[in-house]
């Protein structure tokens, strides 16, 4: 008599022993129980239900092109099920490959035309996975709209209310730098009423947790406009425009950019030999893009600074994100992260228009984080300690020009050796050079960037006109492009099916990054 049993059931769980095995084992105590190694043998098969549960492990196998001593008995089995449903959606799983197949010329050429409609976000999307950008911009897929007020509500409120009130202190003949504290509460307070009250059909006062959402609002505009008018105290820079359309540049190269070889190859002609080496050897890799046309960007500069010095023109840049953001070269290396530098170039190209005798400088690409910090070791400081820990909170993140006569202009009184600034992302070392925490640039090394970033553009848009919808997110640490996205129960991605993977993206430093391109 033999009696066997089963460890684990069909869903891969253990299973306990029947009663019978127990009462045997009493029965007989000398008996032992044995286990089967491996997989089961043929023999071992008793019912078809049992053929399909080990045909699955030998079917990815086989497709992986791993069998060997295992191969007769997997063919056999096939023959002995071939003819059912299951086992060929089996065989289809086992044997299933991802493999890319852009959209025809036609297609692509129907859906984007030849003249490229993209703002930096959306490039910024292509970088990340080229078939979400497809499946967003070609498709116009949407998640479904809710009555919810989300995080991209809460920056169109911020950027609204302090577009509102920059355009009062024009009216009323006021400057950021000159308004007292009373005149910036009670015209931010106006501000908020009335860009609230109308925003999303007033989706803000629709219960009483949005209520409550109202009063931090308001409180955290009115941290912002004391931190900006602070920051401006600090330097020689003046507001120039706030909420900048590109459209107001008119056909600047900047924004217009030739996707054709011809253009590329002329720009080319006006560079140095090695530049024109480096660019070479793209274009050959590039041999098989044939494409025609032009990308257009769009985009709103939140708010362009400027300080006037003889005959030059310095220029900076601020974007205001309702989340913590710090400049990454690297991201910018891998298209990830355009935006700054995009948008100086187009800012830049606005002024030499205007100023047509002068040098324009960019001094600064900044990100300032709208928010009103919680200083949590704030118990037993006076209010100027915890409004200087708060100041350096707020610190802008982004890019600076490493010139001293620019740092000058951001930050007054950063002139010692080992100071740090609470307004723009450096610190000096005790010898007087900039710490490594610092983020600047040399003005060549700018130059470098804005020239890289352009041709970053140019590759996208010639890839997006070939109709490229390959399903390749990024991965970078522990972040990918998967993690939010909308799309990811669409494009079908699975690491364990052969063809998809995910592009893996380096850290690298601003050393590295400035030597690969």
């Amino acid at each position: 008599l033999y009696l066997s049993l089963s460890a684990v059931g069909s869903d891969g769980k253990s299973l306990r022993p029947a009663y019978l095995i127990s009462v045997m084992q009493e029965m007989f105590p000398s008996l032992i129980l044995e286990k089967t190694e491996g997989v089961g043998k043929l023999s071992d098969i008793q019912t078809r239900e049992d053929a399909l549960h080990r045909m699955a492990p030998l079917m990815r196998s086989y497709a992986d092109g791993l069998m060997q001593e295992e191969q007769a008995d997997f063919l056999a089995l096939y023959g002995m099920l071939q003819d059912s449903g299951q086992i060929r959606a089996e065989v289809e799983a086992a044997f299933k490959r991802y493999e890319h197949h852009p959209l025809a010329g036609a297609l692509a050429e129907a859906i984007y035309t030849t003249h490229l409609e993209n703002s930096v976000s959306r490039l910024e999307r292509f970088a990340e996975c080229h078939f979400a950008h497809f499946a967003k911009y070609a498709l116009s897929l949407q998640e479904r709209e809710e009555d919810e007020f989300d995080a991209a509500d809460l920056g169109n409120v911020f950027h609204g209310i302090l577009e509102d009130f920059a355009n009062r202190l024009e009216q009323e003949g006021l400057s950021w730098k000159t308004f007292s504290k009373e005149e910036g509460e009670r015209l931010l307070h106006l501000a908020f009423e009335e860009y609230t009250q109308t925003y999303g059909e007033s989706i803000l006062y629709g219960s009483a947790r949005r209520q409550g959402k109202l009063i931090r609002i308001e409180r955290i505009m009115q941290r912002t406009v004391e931190q900006l008018q602070y920051q401006l105290k600090k330097g020689d820079f003046i507001p120039e425009g706030v909420e900048v359309d590109f459209r107001q540049a008119g056909d600047l190269p900047e924004i217009h950019i030739d996707l054709s070889k011809e253009a590329e190859e002329k720009e080319a002609e006006e560079k140095e030999e090695k530049q024109e080496k480096e660019e070479k050897q793209e274009k050959e890799e590039q041999s098989a893009i044939p494409v025609q046309g032009e990308i257009v960007l769009h985009g709103r500069i939140d708010r362009v600074d400027l300080a006037h010095q003889a005959d030059k023109v310095y220029v900076k840049i601020i974007d205001f994100k309702s989340g913590k953001k710090d400049f990454d070269i690297a991201a910018l290396y891998y298209g990830l992260q355009l935006q700054l530098v995009v948008y100086m170039e187009v800012a830049k190209a606005m002024q030499q228009e205007q100023h047509p005798d002068k040098e324009v400088i960019p001094a600064a690409l900044l990100y300032y984080h709208v928010s009103d910090p919680l200083i949590k070791d704030g118990a037993g400081k006076s209010k100027e300690e915890i409004l200087s820990k708060i100041r350096s909170e707020l610190r802008t993140t982004g890019l600076v020009n490493e010139s001293d006569q620019v740092i000058a202009l951001l930050d007054e009184d950063l002139s010692g050796a080992g100071s740090r600034s609470d307004v723009i992302p450096v610190k000096r070392t005790k010898n007087g050079t900039w710490d490594s925490t610092s983020s600047v640039v040399t003005q060549e090394e700018y130059d470098r960037l804005a020239s890289y970033v352009k041709k970053q553009i140019r590759k996208a848009g010639r890839q997006i006109l070939n109709g490229d919808i390959a399903v390749n997110p990024y991965q970078r640490g522990d972040r990918n492009a998967c993690t939010y996205c909308p799309f990811r129960s669409l494009c079908g991605f699975d690491p364990s099916i052969p063809g998809y993977h995910m592009h893996q993206l380096e850290k690298w430093t601003k050393e590295e990054v400035m030597h690969k391109i």
